[in-house]
């Protein structure tokens, strides 16, 4: 986009989940992103990476530093909704799309 600036956001968080076996997650990354407006339409795409201290209860591989590509695009309408949709690529694939309606 035409006179965007490029922000960088660097990020970490924890996660639990729990099914057949449990994994306790640390990711930590990093992302790339800029916006642009046109026609009442805020389009905020962005990519980055992020690597995650995995601990599980298997047997097999009980501690894992695994590593992904992060994609994902923000479209703001006039309206106020909000779309996002976002994936990660490599040793953990994630596809996510979320709505919020309203501002």
């Amino acid at each position: 986009f035409e006179g965007s600036e490029v922000d960088v956001m660097w990020w970490s968080g924890a996660g639990l989940g729990i099914g057949q076996e449990t994994i306790v997650s640390f990711p930590v990354g990093a992302l790339l992103g800029w916006s642009g407006q046109g026609g009442g339409v805020i389009l905020s795409p962005y990519g980055g990476g992020h690597v995650s201290l995995d601990i599980s209860t298997s047997d097999v591989n009980s501690v894992q530093l695994v590593g992904s590509f992060d994609l994902g695009l923000d479209v703001v309408l006039a309206s106020g909704w909000l779309v996002r949709f976002g994936a990660s690529i490599g040793d953990s694939d994630a596809l996510a799309l979320g709505i919020k309606i309203g501002s």
